[in-house]
């Protein structure tokens, strides 16, 4: 016998929250229990097909970005498997997110890291703790999440690397994001809005000072104490409002 190989996907909303599903009496193995995402890779699918049909089937909307974050080797006794699971983070439009497999789930919920359900599936804690240990706040691993995940950015970012070499801290004060962001604020985009700040909430609580500073310097150049922005401002998650308040 040859274990399964399959992906697993934790979904995330622009806020952070993590979308898990509870398991009905249906379902093949701890019904009852909340968990993430997952499914079996068919043949000749790349991970980004596979990730994409299992969203789309589970939830009934497509992933809006996909990313790998580790790879889990499961064996279980009860009952009986060995799974090789390739895990990913998804991002989702929450406003769509629904039971798409009612035989699997009967309950959808949005939670925080420290406000998860109960109780969970015995598998999901460790995939938890790898999405963790994955993330990767460092200076270049934050510009590139800002990248990937705000890819209206690539032209403005690739033309400051260009004339820099590097993407340099005042990157965030030039025209490249904050005017870009709170353009965005004016002009009624929340999904956009809220992808740059989930990004920033991140630098903000990294451990290396290059990487606050990134984040620092944004709320330096909205300027939080101007009024005009205030409504702006009341949008930001806890790190970034913590910056803006000092």
């Amino acid at each position: 016998m040859k274990p399964d190989v399959s992906c697993v996907f934790v979904c995330h909303d622009d806020a952070g929250r993590i979308l898990l599903a509870r398991r009905s009496a249906g379902a093949r193995d701890e019904p009852g229990a909340w968990d993430c995402g997952a499914g079996a890779i068919e043949f000749g699918e790349t991970f980004e097909q596979a990730v994409t049909r299992e969203v789309t089937e589970e939830y009934g909307t497509p992933p809006l970005s996909i990313t790998q974050r580790g790879v889990r080797n499961i064996l279980r006794t009860d009952p009986p498997s060995h799974w090789v699971a390739v895990v990913f983070s998804v991002r989702l439009d929450a406003r769509h997110a629904r039971i798409g497999e009612p035989h699997k789930f009967d309950e959808l919920g949005w939670f925080t890291a420290d406000r998860l359900p109960f109780p969970l599936h015995s598998q999901f804690p460790e995939t938890l703790a790898l999405l963790a240990e994955s993330r990767d706040l460092s200076y270049e691993g934050v510009i590139r999440s800002l990248v990937r995940e705000v890819p209206e950015l690539r032209e403005a970012l690739a033309a400051h690397i260009a004339s820099h070499g590097e993407v340099l801290q005042h990157v965030f004060l030039d025209l490249d994001v904050t005017p870009f962001v709170l353009a965005a604020w004016r002009a009624g985009d929340t999904e956009l809005v809220r992808r740059c700040l989930y990004l920033l909430e991140d630098a903000m609580t990294s451990t290396d000072p290059r990487t606050r500073g990134l984040a620092a310097a944004f709320v330096e150049g909205v300027q939080p104490w101007d009024p005009a922005v205030k409504p702006f401002v009341a949008l930001w998650p806890a790190a970034l409002s913590r910056q803006a308040a000092s």
